[in-house]
């Protein structure tokens, strides 16, 4: 759902893909969400809710740490993992 063209329904030109992601998230979260709770499921929702929100703070860490960085430094990072592992193989 993250694909789903939030920009305009609500009427803006263009989202932040982090901002897509969590619209995303939470259109197919909300949903279960009730449904979890009406069948008297709080404590796997719960443990799912804490699954999301870890992965979700990954992605919003690794999107900061790409956004912080220029290419050319992202570039130098990658061909520097890559000798890495060649190396370790």
């Amino acid at each position: 759902m993250h694909w789903f063209p939030w920009g305009a329904v609500l009427r803006k030109k263009m989202l932040s893909r982090p901002t897509s992601y969590t619209l995303g998230t939470l259109g197919y979260l909300v949903p279960f969400a009730a449904w979890a709770l009406d069948k008297q499921q709080g404590e796997f929702l719960l443990e799912l809710l804490i699954c999301i929100a870890v992965s979700g703070f990954a992605v919003f860490i690794a999107y900061s740490i790409d956004n912080t960085t220029n290419s050319e430094d992202n570039q130098e990072l990658v061909e520097a993992l890559e000798a890495q592992i060649v190396e370790e193989e």
